[in-house]
């Protein structure tokens, strides 16, 4: 005999903002946080090329091939 189930998932959390890429500093010079930009001063290309790293790097942690939409 099989029993199945189903879940509800959330999606994921969207962010509010993204944070800079900064060169690494000496700890001697102590913690400070990298830059921050909103999500809306980002323009559309930077915005879609975030969006699409993104799930590239989701299939990638899942160990999967990421399905291509038709049209």
């Amino acid at each position: 005999m099989a029993i199945s189930t189903s879940v509800r998932l959330k999606p994921f959390m969207v962010p509010n903002y993204v944070i800079q890429e900064t060169p690494p500093r000496s700890r001697a010079d102590g913690f400070r946080e990298a830059p921050k930009f909103a999500l809306h001063e980002l323009d559309d290309l930077t915005l879609q090329a975030l969006c699409d790293q993104f799930v590239e790097d989701v299939f990638a942690k899942a160990e999967k091939g990421k399905i291509e939409a038709n049209g």
